[in-house]
C-alpha cells in the first residue's frame, strides 16, 4: 500500500501537475503559497525522477544485501522486530508460536529431545530464539530440565513455561507444548485481523490527505481568480 502511495503521488508530480503549471503560468497571477510549493516538488520530481528512484532502490538493495550476507545485521533486526511497538508482540507471538509447534511436531514423531532441539531454533524464524535455542540444547544436553532451561533464557512467558514443566512431569511434553502453539497461533491470528482493520482506514486517511492536499493546492489558483472575476 505504501509503495502504491509513493508510485501516485510520483505520477501526479511529474505528470499531472507540470501541465497545471503551465496554466497558471498564462495566468500572470501570484500563485498561493501551497500551490508554489507543489509546483517546486514537482520541478523537482520532473528534473532528478530518476535519482529519486534510483536511490530508493540502490538503498533498498543495499540493505537487503547487507541483511542477506550479515548474521550480525539480521540478528539486529530480529531483535529490533520484538521490540517494535504494537508489531512486536506479534512477531513474538508467532516466534513463540513456530518455536512450541516444531518442537512439539518432532518430539512426537519420536526425535530425541537433543536432536529435536537442532531444528526448532531454525524453524523460529527469529535470531534472538535461534541464539537461545542452542544454550537450551546444551543445557539440556547436561542434563538440565527442558523447563529450567527456557526459564534461564528469559525469552518464553509463564504460562509457556508452565505447560512445559506440566508435559515433562506427565510425559505428555509434545501435547502441552501442541496446546501452547494453538493457543498463540490463535492470538496471532487475532491480532493481525485486528491490525488489518486498524491500519487500513489510517492508510486509507493519509493517502487520501497526501492527494487531497495536492489537488486543493493546484485548485487554490483557479478558485482565487473565480473569485476576483
Amino acid at each position: 500500500m505504501l509503495v502504491v502511495a509513493f508510485v501516485v503521488v510520483a505520477v501526479i508530480m511529474i505528470k499531472v501537475v507540470p501541465s497545471f503549471k503551465e496554466v497558471f503560468t498564462s495566468f500572470g497571477a501570484e500563485l498561493p503559497g501551497p500551490t508554489l510549493v507543489v509546483m517546486a516538488m514537482s520541478e523537482f520530481f520532473v528534473s532528478y525522477w530518476y535519482l529519486i528512484f534510483g536511490s530508493i532502490g540502490g538503498v533498498g538493495y543495499f540493505a537487503f544485501q547487507s541483511w542477506r550476507r550479515s548474521p550480525k545485521i539480521q540478528l539486529l533486526v530480529d531483535r529490533a522486530m520484538l521490540k517494535l511497538p504494537i508489531f512486536g508482540v506479534v512477531v513474538y507471538k508467532a516466534t513463540v508460536a513456530r518455536w512450541t509447534r516444531t518442537l512439539s511436531t518432532m518430539f512426537s514423531a519420536g526425535v530425541p529431545l537433543v536432536e529435536a532441539l537442532d531444528s526448532v531454533g531454525g524453524a523460529s524464524g527469529n535470531g534472538v530464539f535461534t541464539i537461545a535455542t542452542e544454550q537450551i540444547q546444551r543445557d539440556v544436553s547436561s542434563g538440565v530440565a527442558l523447563t529450567s532451561a527456557m526459564q534461564t533464557s528469559n525469552l518464553f512467558p509463564p504460562m509457556v513455561l508452565q505447560m512445559a514443566a506440566i508435559g515433562e512431569e506427565s510425559g505428555s511434553l509434545d501435547q502441552m507444548l501442541s496446546k501452547v502453539a494453538d493457543f498463540y497461533e490463535s492470538e496471532v491470528d487475532e491480532a493481525v485481523k485486528g491490525l488489518s482493520s486498524l491500519m487500513e482506514p489510517i492508510i486509507i486517511v493519509v493517502l487520501g490527505s497526501i492527494i487531497g492536499g495536492i489537488v486543493v493546492a493546484m485548485y487554490l489558483p483557479i478558485f482565487k481568480i473565480g473569485q476576483v472575476v
